[in-house]
């Protein structure tokens, strides 16, 4: 069966508690909500007002009035407005510990009590597109189409989690890139040959992947992460979710110490490709098996890998270069789901942020 057969309905998860955020609530709050869910998004929503829900005898019978999207609310568009808050006031992030501690003492209550819509990030991450509007028929697109027009549009940024609506306009469920990698990591035949082909025949090889050092600050790290680059042998993981609870003035392997669901685990293992794959997973939720080796992994096991470890980014390292017996690894490339939702709709010629 090949992939353009699929359709949406057939990945979207089943029995969905949809969190909504509303315009009116604060950052603060914001955040507790995705940290309660253990989610990185989610839609930001103009609730009706009273005066729409006042309706006279003749109105009895009409629906009320659906919610209305205006936009998406990430940990990440936070976390940027909260530091471009920052550096608005008091110029660029200092490198100093103590005189950034001083700065977000200062700014991170006022910042907690902004209300959403207000934030300028998460207005920047309003959806525009007039596909991420019109999800009414999103459950008929077929998996390649609505790849290519929601979440990876060419020269675009890619849309990490899309929205259904009914009828009435009310959001009914979430689809996120992880859900469509987990539907094709127990089907890999959908895939055809690309099931088997290697990280390094995809092309994901030769950017190196970004790093920080493990006493810059939580918050300087996520500044600069944007940029790319750093280097260095991989000691951890770090990524958007730890960021809702993290204290940002906190050393990077500190704060992640400190994580309610730790998300580093030390030095990152490489998995074994060459290990069967069991219904459960190949990495078993343990964390850890986070790299593809580069000559000896497929599409097949990298999808494995992110699944099964619900992860966000797979390392790739060069053959060899995560043995026993030589040190850390240093990774060469990241590999996440957008780059492989961004291969199926666009053949890896789609441009676009990740």
């Amino acid at each position: 069966m090949p992939l353009a057969s699929v359709t949406l309905r057939d990945v979207i998860p089943k029995h969905q508690n949809v969190l909504v955020l509303e315009h009116n609530a604060t950052v603060g709050h914001a955040l507790s909500l995705l940290a309660a869910k253990h989610v990185l998004s989610a839609p930001l929503v103009i609730m009706p007002g009273l005066e729409d829900n006042l309706s006279g005898p003749e109105e009895a019978d009409v629906p009320p009035p659906a919610p209305q999207l205006i936009g998406w609310v990430s940990v990440e568009s936070i976390l940027r407005a909260f530091l471009a808050h920052i550096e608005e006031k008091h110029g660029k992030l200092p490198r100093n510990m103590l005189l950034l501690m001083t700065h977000l003492e200062k700014e991170g209550p006022a910042f907690s009590e902004k209300l959403l819509i207000t934030v300028a990030a998460c207005d920047a991450a309003t959806p525009r597109r007039p596909q991420q509007h019109q999800r009414r028929s999103a459950k008929k697109s077929s998996m390649p189409s609505q790849l290519g027009e929601s979440f990876v549009p060419a020269g675009r940024p890619a849309a990490h989690r899309l929205a259904v609506f009914d009828g009435s306009g009310a959001i009914t469920t979430l689809v996120s890139q992880l859900d469509v990698i987990r539907y094709l990591r127990h089907r890999p035949a959908l895939l055809g040959d690309l099931a088997s082909a290697t990280v390094q025949q995809l092309g994901w090889a030769p950017a190196p992947a970004p790093g920080a050092a493990p006493d810059a600050a939580a918050a300087a790290a996520a500044a600069a992460a944007a940029a790319g680059g750093g280097g260095g042998n991989g000691g951890g993981n770090g990524g958007a979710r730890p960021l809702v609870t993290v204290e940002a003035s906190l050393p990077t392997l500190l704060a992640y110490e400190r994580m309610a669901r730790a998300d580093v685990s030390g030095a990152p293992v490489v998995a074994d490709p060459e290990a069967a794959l069991a219904v459960g997973g190949g990495g078993g939720g343990g964390g850890g098996e986070m790299i593809a080796n580069l000559s000896m992994s497929d599409l097949r096991w990298v999808l494995a890998l992110l699944s099964d470890n619900r992860v966000h980014r797979v390392y790739v390292v060069a053959p060899g270069g995560g043995g026993g017996g030589g040190g850390l690894p240093r990774p060469l490339a990241v590999v996440t789901p957008t780059d492989i939702l961004r291969l199926l709709a666009w053949g890896g010629q789609g441009a676009g942020a990740k």
